[in-house]
């Protein structure tokens, strides 16, 4: 038999034989060919293998990152637990009210468990001044989840936030005393039926909060009223004098030197004093204004001369005693033109006395002139943005037109 397959072999032609070793080596080739494609498929599969491990762990991780957030959301949802203590002075009627602050923070995010009050002055009230370094009551002391809460005032001191009164009046647990407390004493007097009033003024200090606790009015007739005005060197009034309590009270402290002086015993004395008022050293009531319009009846288009009083009224705060009109046609207007050379009307003349009111020199020096007798003269009347008469030339002139915004 192996003598027969061995002939067979040897019989075969080399095209055959060529034939065999092609044929053997086609076999092996797709051999090849099938691992190297298993290989293939199985470095794929670990590879998604490796992927879909990755993004289950990123899963685990990002479903812990979410739940642990909104575990802390549903902690910061939740009202923070508090306990309020208030330390009280009782004694102290005027001293300003924390209600407002207590109020304020319970419209926060929180629950009040437990509110307490305690006088300042107990064993209690002085044990936490002293454990919370307090200088001023009445205040407030929260302690509990204090992180979860924020309110404007509260200062955070060890385990609590601590609200210490700071407007006034307060009682200062140091010395002792009730600071802000002021007491307002109006100088008058009482034969000036047209000077300045001062009563509102004292309700607008009660209004922005300072404790006024008296305010009397003391004429310049009496013993007391003689006193003041020798002690203090009083030269006008009406004026106020207010007790030393003011200076617990930064905002009026800071503008104090454009209204009065501080005397050595710490009273506040008003100087500075809008008109009318009388003038101590010279009797006479300083202040009292006459306005005179001088007007052009023929013009039935000029600027209504009225408006100047509003403004001096408005702005300047003038007294008015009397008021004129006087035509220019007439002999009284066409006196008034040549004396004070008069170029335009209608226009206005002011008396010598409003030269009381300061604030209104600076302005006038750009629209008018004062003349030799005191008078005021308004001369640039253009800038009233009204038809006028040209006194010179007998012309209505009329305003340039007001330039318009260009339309979209």
């Amino acid at each position: 038999m192996e003598e027969d397959r061995k002939e067979s072999t040897t019989d075969k032609s080399p095209e055959e034989h060529k034939e065999h070793m092609h044929e053997h080596q086609g076999h092996h080739e797709h051999h090849e060919e099938k691992e190297s494609s298993d290989t293939l498929k199985f470095a794929i599969i670990g590879a998604l293998f490796i992927i879909l491990i990755v993004q289950m762990v990123m899963v685990s991780q990002l479903k812990g990152m979410i739940a642990e957030k909104k575990a802390a959301a549903d902690a910061a949802a939740k009202p923070a637990i508090l306990t309020l203590m208030t330390i009280a002075d009782s004694q102290c009627t005027s001293c300003t009210s924390l209600d407002p602050v207590i109020s304020d923070l319970k419209k926060k995010n929180v629950k009040v468990e437990n509110e307490k009050s305690v006088e300042f002055s107990s064993q209690g009230g002085k044990d936490l001044i002293t454990q919370y370094g307090i200088q001023n009551v009445p205040s407030v002391i929260v302690t509990g989840e204090i992180d979860k809460v924020s309110v404007d005032g509260f200062k955070k001191n060890a385990d609590a936030l601590v609200y210490s009164q700071e407007k006034p009046p307060y009682r200062n647990v140091v010395s002792d005393q009730i600071d802000g407390l002021v007491t307002v004493t109006q100088l008058v007097d009482k034969t000036c039926t047209n000077c300045t009033d001062f009563t509102s003024t004292i309700q607008s200090l009660k209004k922005v909060g300072v404790g006024v606790t008296s305010d009397d009015v003391v004429d310049i007739s009496s013993t007391q009223g003689k006193n003041l005005m020798q002690k203090y060197k009083i030269e006008r009034v009406p004026t106020i004098i207010m007790s030393n309590g003011i200076k617990f009270y930064p905002q009026i402290v800071q503008s104090w030197p454009e209204i009065g002086s501080v005397e050595s015993d710490g009273n506040y004395i008003m100087r500075s004093i809008n008109p009318p008022y009388k003038n101590l050293s010279t009797g006479k009531i300083d202040g009292l204004v006459t306005l005179t319009y001088l007007v052009d009846s023929k013009c039935t288009s000029c600027y209504d001369v009225k408006r100047h009083k509003q403004i001096l009224q408005d702005r300047y705060h003038v007294f008015l005693k009397e008021e004129k009109t006087v035509d220019v046609s007439s002999k009284e207007g066409a006196a008034l033109v040549d004396k004070y050379k008069i170029k335009s009307a209608p226009t206005i003349l002011i008396s010598k006395e409003i030269a009381d009111y300061p604030n209104l020199g600076t302005v006038w020096q750009q629209v008018g002139s004062v003349e030799s007798d005191g008078t005021y003269v308004f001369r640039d009347v253009s800038v009233m943005n009204g038809d006028y008469r040209n006194l010179e030339t007998n012309e209505i002139v009329k305003p340039a037109p007001v330039p318009q915004p260009a339309s979209a």
